[in-house]
């Protein structure tokens, strides 16, 4: 399982690093806590206007993209026989990376900063 269990915020002015626990229930995290129990706050802790800047690591966000080609159909019968597999975009044999970009999503009424990666139909590219 690829998770972010913890989320790093530095400040900018002293160099201080505060961890913030986004999985409470992770073993690790559990056993760092117990270690060092003044070190971990609650993510609740963060404050919106921080919350607000988190972005998914580029790489946990490739990884997550990979997985994506295959476990987006929700028909078994389509799964089973992998008849929507999805690809990433190659060009001179490799795949194309994640960017970041601002645009204004689906439903929404303002532009984002968002991090995405395009697919293709499996063997059209």
């Amino acid at each position: 399982m690829i998770h972010n269990p913890v989320r790093v915020i530095v400040d900018p002015q002293s160099g201080i690093p505060t961890f913030y626990v986004t999985d409470p229930s992770d073993p690790m995290i559990a056993t760092y806590r117990a270690i060092f129990p003044d070190l971990y706050k609650p993510m609740e802790m963060m404050g919106g206007d921080l919350e607000s800047h988190l972005r998914l690591p580029p790489g946990i966000f490739s990884i997550l993209a990979k997985v994506y080609e295959s476990y987006h159909m929700t028909d078994p019968h389509t799964f089973f026989n992998r008849e929507d597999l999805w690809d990433l975009p190659t060009r001179n044999d490799q795949s194309m990376s994640p960017y970041y970009t601002v645009m204004r999503l689906p439903g929404s009424t303002k532009e984002e900063y968002v991090l995405m990666l395009p697919y293709t139909p499996s063997q059209r590219q």
